[in-house]
């Protein structure tokens, strides 16, 4: 289906929506593209050189913000001349500036924005944390907001620490271990595996970080919360 619309020609009008005067024909437009380009190199590509990437960012301050946020986050999924494309044309900071949103699929969104394009990305891991995105994200896994997003979240904190020293430092300093640790003993499966990568990655090479991981853990286990 994916190659089927974009072999009949229907990237181009799909974009034209983006610009359309009607907020739910952006919003469904917006939903198509992030179908189309969900795991599809040739669409992905073909997403960003039709110039997508810049009414779907525009996009971020309407009622479509939610689907704009995801078709990005397809568009910049394993493709890094996209997460290029995306960071240059300004987008980190909105979609930062989404994860503080009311409800939940908008925050749950951006978040898996920003993990895909800050993934195996050091300048865009160094660029978001500059964002605010660390704070953010931490404040998504302690007030309790629905497990989906606390699932982004976490993916996101795993992201943007791996491999990035700073990042793993700033985390720490946020308060952002425990409630990753949290998420092992008492989250979804989706989570909970997440957060364990997410932990893995903070302790990597940073004996602090190891220390106050490894005694959460070991407290959890002796009150039988994990």
């Amino acid at each position: 289906m994916q190659e089927d619309v974009a072999s009949l020609g229907g990237i181009p009008p799909l974009l034209a929506l983006l610009g359309g005067l009607s907020a739910d024909a952006q919003l469904h437009a917006a939903e198509a593209l992030s179908n189309l380009a969900r795991g599809n190199p040739a669409n992905q590509a073909a997403i960003a050189k039709a110039g997508g990437v810049r009414p779907l960012l525009a996009m971020l301050q309407n009622k479509a913000q939610a689907y704009a946020a995801s078709a990005l986050g397809q568009l910049a999924r394993g493709m890094p001349g996209n997460q290029d494309l995306i960071a240059q044309e300004g987008g980190l900071q909105p979609l930062v500036g989404l994860l503080s949103a009311s409800g939940s699929l908008v925050p749950q969104m951006a978040a898996f924005a920003v993990t895909e394009v800050c993934r195996g990305h050091a300048p865009n891991q160094t660029a978001a944390a500059e964002c605010g995105t660390v704070r953010a994200l931490v404040e998504l896994l302690k007030d309790g907001k629905d497990e989906k997003v606390k699932e982004e979240a976490v993916g996101a904190i795993w992201v943007l620490s791996e491999g990035h020293a700073d990042n793993k430092k700033a985390i720490a300093l946020a308060g952002g271990i425990q409630p990753t640790a949290e998420l092992v003993a008492k989250g979804t499966p989706r989570g909970q595996s997440l957060a364990t990568l997410a932990l893995a990655s903070l302790g990597l090479a940073n004996v602090r970080n190891q220390t106050e991981i490894t005694t959460l853990l070991v407290g959890f286990l002796s009150t039988g919360g994990a």
